[in-house]
């Protein structure tokens, strides 16, 4: 009886050491992957939470590289905005980064960092009673890029239905994990479908999938019209002999795409001639923007 119960307890001592083990996330593409763009944050006593009127506070932006594009020194931009009345402290116009701000990957998971600084400034109005609240806004307009790189299969009706080998399926969802590197613009699904006798159908959603707004790649972050520049991404395809849809008509491997309420759907479609098997090939989405985010934080400033 105590041989069986020895047993018993070795048997669970085992189940509970594998229960401990970590196992390593496993991708199915050559990306990190997620919806990560640059983050804006206040750093840590720039501004105070409280300080006194007329005392001189330091500003200074935090700015962190959560997606898997390095973005070039000098092109992420970052300024003050939606309060006044500090003396000595530029509002509503733009600074820029000072050296290049690196992405995540396996060798720096968090991403790079890079601190912009506003300088000092002292509030110059008068507070009426004990304290006044105010909430200090900041904004962070930067260039950034998305690369989906997908393995796809490349068969028509005739091959399927003849004699023709098919080593890949068409059906099913291409874009698995990791196939989408890290950015706040994400391919979210790609699949295709059999179109006629020698030709396929690619369907690629495509959605804004970070907390900011996203522009077109070619205008200033000084000046821009929401209007007819937000929600444009430029996209170029790979293979170059896929035929795809954009705006105003445009067909080809590149161009440009407006997203309605954050998605689109870009259907491209290739044709298979004289080909008698399937094969695999690599489906590469490249799509460039600009993309805006922006923070605030609260303080408090007490009379003299």
């Amino acid at each position: 009886m105590k041989k069986e119960i020895i047993i018993v307890l070795l048997v669970i001592g085992v189940l509970f050491i594998a229960g401990c083990k970590k196992t390593e996330p496993t991708s199915d593409g050559p990306f990190i992957g997620g919806s990560g763009g640059v983050q804006l944050s206040f750093s840590e006593s720039a501004p105070l939470s409280e300080f006194d009127q007329g005392e001189s506070i330091p500003f200074k932006v935090k700015l962190t590289n959560k997606g898997e594009y390095d973005i070039p020194k000098g092109e992420a931009n970052v300024k003050l905005f939606g309060f006044t009345n500090f003396n000595g402290l530029e509002i509503e116009k733009y600074k820029v980064t000072s050296g290049i701000l690196y992405g995540i990957s396996k060798i720096r998971a968090e991403g790079g960092e890079q601190i912009v600084d506003f300088g000092s400034g002292v509030y110059n109005k008068e507070v009426i009673g004990e304290f006044t609240d105010l909430t200090i806004h900041s904004m962070v307009c930067y260039p950034y890029k998305t690369k989906t790189n997908v393995k796809v299969c490349m068969s028509s009706r005739r091959i399927k239905e003849t004699e023709g080998q098919e080593i890949c399926a068409v059906e099913g969802e291409k874009a698995l994990t990791g196939t989408t590197s890290a950015a706040p613009i994400q391919v979210t699904s790609i699949t295709e479908e059999l179109k006629g006798s020698n030709s396929l159908l690619f369907k690629i959603d495509i959605q804004n999938m970070g907390t900011g707004d996203v522009f077109d790649n070619t205008i200033s972050c000084e000046n821009y019209e929401p209007l007819v520049n937000q929600d444009i991404i430029s996209v170029k395809v790979t293979p170059s002999d896929l035929v795809c849809d954009f705006l105003e008509g445009g067909q080809g491997t590149s161009g440009k795409i407006k997203l309605i309420d954050g998605k689109k759907s870009l259907y491209c479609e290739k044709t298979l001639e004289n080909k008698e098997n399937s094969y695999q090939d690599d489906l590469i989405i490249d799509m460039d923007y600009k993309y805006m985010e922006s923070g605030s934080t609260a303080v408090k400033i007490y009379s003299k």
